[in-house]
């Protein structure tokens, strides 16, 4: 008599579960990534970079992140990274996360090696970048089955192309280009 009574509790909770959980199956899960205007800053060393990477989940915890890395074709420099992530939560209502990589936008680095480049150089260039975002993972369960809701995951990466300029050769007749 205790084992049915069991069985029947353990089937009511997992009908209870299912239609639960079948409602949130079909939760709202999304990532998008902005990408800041990738470009030189006049005909400095200076570089404007950055991107943003916004998540929204139904699901209480929800983490968002993104990398990049700046490089040129060029022996002389070098190269700009960073990354940067973080999660948050909400109690109720679902949770929304916007992260900028780097930390402030819009942001201005220094291409390394820039300043050794001869006069009149022209480089090619590309900001490389990734965004992450993942939402928590719950599992509801009787022994002998789960259901898991959740976690789902996104990942979106690209290469932006850019020049940078050096101008003239620092010589009389200065025999660079300026563009």
């Amino acid at each position: 008599m205790i084992n049915t009574h069991l069985k029947f509790s353990a089937s009511a909770l997992l009908a209870t579960a299912v239609l639960v959980c079948g409602a949130q199956r079909a939760h709202a899960f999304n990532m998008s990534t902005y990408v800041s205007t990738i470009s030189q800053s006049g005909y400095t060393a200076g570089v404007n970079l950055g991107h943003a990477v916004s998540a929204t989940s139904d699901m209480n915890r929800l983490f968002a992140g993104g990398a990049f890395e700046a490089r040129c074709a060029s022996a002389y420099t070098g190269s700009i990274s960073d990354q940067r992530g973080f999660s948050g939560e909400s109690l109720v209502g679902g949770t929304r996360l916007t992260v900028t990589v780097p930390q402030t936008l819009p942001a201005l680095r220094p291409m390394p090696g820039f300043d050794q480049m001869p006069g009149g150089t022209t480089l090619a260039c590309s900001y490389n970048w990734t965004a992450d975002a993942e939402e928590s993972t719950f599992t509801i369960g009787v022994p002998g089955f789960g259901i898991t809701i959740g976690g789902r995951k996104a990942h979106d990466g690209s290469s932006v192309p850019f020049l940078m300029f050096k101008p003239g050769g620092g010589d009389t007749d200065d025999n660079g280009c300026i563009r």
